[in-house]
């Protein structure tokens, strides 16, 4: 079985959270947006659900109060596999799926431009919703589906 993986430019979206929100939330708000894209590319395809390789509490906005603002947004369940997996045997997983060499690649990208030196930890489904909602990013997201690459990964893809 196959995976597609869709890769979406959200250089302007960044760009707008950096210069709009507050800074400690610009990563739980790029993740929204990252969700709202993520959503309306698999509504498209007539998919019902999107699948992370999240794993709890890894990282500031893997808390399970910055989950729940990342997902708040959307309508279709989001699935968490690896939720509570360590580090090491998600890697291995992404190498037999065929997802880790390009999750490896230097792109100077959110994690080394946007992220903030003191993150939320513990954000609010109401707080995030009112940030989110000031950005109107919307059409920003619907540029980079627009724009957006497909690779196809393994076989029957």
């Amino acid at each position: 079985m196959g995976v597609r993986l869709y890769i979406a430019g959200f250089t302007k979206i960044q760009m707008r959270i950096k210069e709009a929100s507050p800074l400690p939330w610009s990563t739980v708000l790029l993740r929204m947006a990252m969700m709202r894209c993520a959503e309306t590319i698999a509504k498209r395809n007539g998919n019902k659900c999107l699948v992370t390789g999240e794993s709890l509490s890894q990282v500031a906005s893997q808390t399970i109060e910055n989950i729940s603002c990342t997902q708040s947004g959307i309508s279709i369940p989001v699935l968490r596999p690896l939720i509570g997996t360590d580090k090491e045997t998600i890697i291995r997983k992404a190498e037999q799926i065929g997802t880790y060499k390009i999750s490896i690649e230097p792109h100077e990208d959110c994690c080394v431009l946007f992220s903030p030196p003191r993150p939320i930890l513990r954000g609010t489904v109401a707080e995030a919703a009112d940030l989110y909602r000031a950005l109107e990013l919307e059409p920003l997201i619907e540029e980079a589906i627009r724009n957006c690459e497909t690779v196809k990964l393994g076989t029957g893809g």
